[in-house]
């Protein structure tokens, strides 16, 4: 038996092929990834009072006012191994610096004239204790005070200790007492001691006159215990006041003293 044979032509296979193609889906895209959402920023969380107290950016400003420059005693620089202490009128007191200023030397300059007006010594002001210093200058300018805490006394340009202490008239003219040393207090609660306060011209061994006693006076537990004053008004009237107590006027010129009742009113009206 003869085999069968099937002969397709080209053309036909051709046209089934196209017609195989356009029917069959098309393929599937790979579509674009997604980036995953970015995870959510937390709120900022507002600092407690502690923290932002303490925090430099929080802090109040903590700039102070520049401070006042202290106004100058002379226009012109005091001498070599001196330091200026104080000005009155028209003159200058020049103390020594540091430790040499135990050796008491001092001087006064007069301003106007930028000169050199005295030359002074802590001598024969105080026997013992420590070293005499000079600490101020006179209202008028004509004397230094000395002391060391045992004694103090007032000296002129001629390095002559006088018989003034305490308190200087406005013009030099006259001075009156109105402390005493350390060495001399008592105890609060033993015996009286009285404190006397003496007026006097400021020259050597000069006059002296007991103007004012002080009832119990000494009997303090150191110098700034007090409870009387004593001011110059002016060149010729000094008051002490001591609280109440007594009020004393003094003539400044003579030292002649009248005693009243202290009423608490003004020591110079």
């Amino acid at each position: 038996m003869a085999a069968l044979r099937f002969e397709i032509p080209l053309s036909a296979l051709l046209a089934i092929s196209v017609a195989a193609c356009a029917s069959a889906p098309p393929p599937a895209s790979a579509a674009p990834a997604t980036p995953a959402p970015a995870p959510a920023t937390p709120p900022p969380t507002a600092p407690t009072a502690s923290a932002a107290a303490n925090d430099p950016a929080n802090a109040a400003p903590t700039t102070e006012p520049p401070k006042a420059k202290a106004p100058a005693l002379a226009p012109f620089a005091p001498p070599a191994g001196f330091t200026w202490l104080q000005a009155s009128a028209d003159y200058v007191l020049a103390a020594r610096e540091g430790a040499a200023s135990g050796d008491g030397k001092c001087e006064v300059w007069q301003i106007s004239t930028q000169k050199k007006v005295a030359e002074l010594t802590g001598n024969d002001v105080a026997a013992g204790g420590a070293n005499v210093v000079c600490t101020a200058l006179s209202p008028a300018g004509r004397f230094v005070l000395y002391g060391n805490g045992r004694r103090s006394a007032w000296k002129n340009w001629k390095d002559q200790t006088t018989t003034c202490s305490g308190v200087m008239a406005p013009d030099d003219s006259s001075c009156i007492d109105d402390d005493t040393t350390p060495f001399a207090f008592q105890p609060k609660s033993g015996p009286a001691a009285n404190l006397d306060l003496f007026w006097s011209k400021p020259v050597p061994k000069g006059p002296h006159k007991k103007v004012a006693t002080i009832p119990r006076g000494l009997n303090r537990s150191g110098p700034g215990d007090k409870w009387w004053t004593v001011r110059y008004c002016s060149p010729d009237k000094a008051v002490i006041d001591i609280t109440n107590g007594a009020r004393i006027t003094v003539d400044a010129k003579t030292g002649a003293a009248k005693t009243s009742k202290s009423d608490g009113s003004a020591i110079c009206p």
